[in-house]
């Protein structure tokens, strides 16, 4: 969908604003580099390496490497919306998708602007009613929410594992869902999602699909300061 061109002006406004905030973020970045390679710098200095089978007293407050297994105690985490479940791990996420119109912007060198349109399986609503295109309309709001499971007790060898932390746990196998889960109406499983599409291979706008992901790591690596019997962020100079 192509329009009419752009007032010059505010393009030449718009140019100049671009290379005021271009100018900005590179010295923020540049001065953000010089940080993080002196954060890593003194990581390296005061850096001790660990065993993870036992908490030494004497190493606390200090910045400490560690790895080995990742325990998790004997329970189930539960979504019980759907009644999803799985065993021995220590974080589960439910992805809701919904699939919808996505516009995009290009211009032109005579400043005309093309609008173009795609459909695609998005995590968050993407707002419609400013489209060029009144014609390429989402819903407003999707009909469920995605959310995080965490077990109670996970730990690595002796040290505790907190909330935060297990937060910052990979995601990398898929559940396979199987008949215990409850269903909504008009909702069905195909594949690895469960989904009120009629055929998710060819999905219509506003169609849902939910699926599962969770942590199935046996070994992990921690680079923080030693507090307690856990760990805590640890602030650099």
């Amino acid at each position: 969908m192509r329009t009419k061109k752009k007032s010059s002006g505010g393009s030449f406004f718009g140019g100049l604003l671009c290379i005021v905030i271009g100018i900005i973020m590179l010295f923020v970045n540049e001065g953000n580099n010089v940080k993080n390679i002196k954060t890593i710098e003194e990581a390296r200095s005061v850096m001790i390496n660990v065993v993870s089978d036992k908490v030494d007293s004497a190493n606390e407050g200090k910045l400490v490497a560690t790895n080995g297994e990742l325990t998790v105690g004997d329970e189930y985490l539960i979504d019980s919306v759907f009644s999803v479940k799985v065993e021995k791990t220590a974080k589960l996420v439910r992805i809701v998708e919904m699939y919808q119109w996505i516009e995009d912007e290009e211009e032109d060198s005579d400043g005309y602007v093309t609008y173009n349109y795609e459909k695609k399986w998005l995590t968050t609503v993407e707002d419609s009613s400013n489209f060029e295109d009144s014609s390429k309309s989402n819903p407003s709001r999707m009909s469920y929410e995605g959310a995080e499971f965490y077990a109670n007790n996970v730990s690595l060898g002796a040290f505790a594992i907190n909330d935060t932390q297990k937060e910052l746990l990979s995601t990398g196998a898929t559940l396979s869902l199987d008949t215990t889960v409850t269903l909504p109406y008009g909702y069905t499983i195909q594949g690895q999602y469960i989904t009120n599409s009629s055929n998710i291979a060819s999905p219509n706008v506003g169609d849902v699909r939910i699926s599962y992901v969770y942590n199935n790591d046996k070994e992990i690596s921690v680079l923080a300061m030693q507090k307690g019997s856990g760990f805590a962020a640890y602030k650099s100079e």
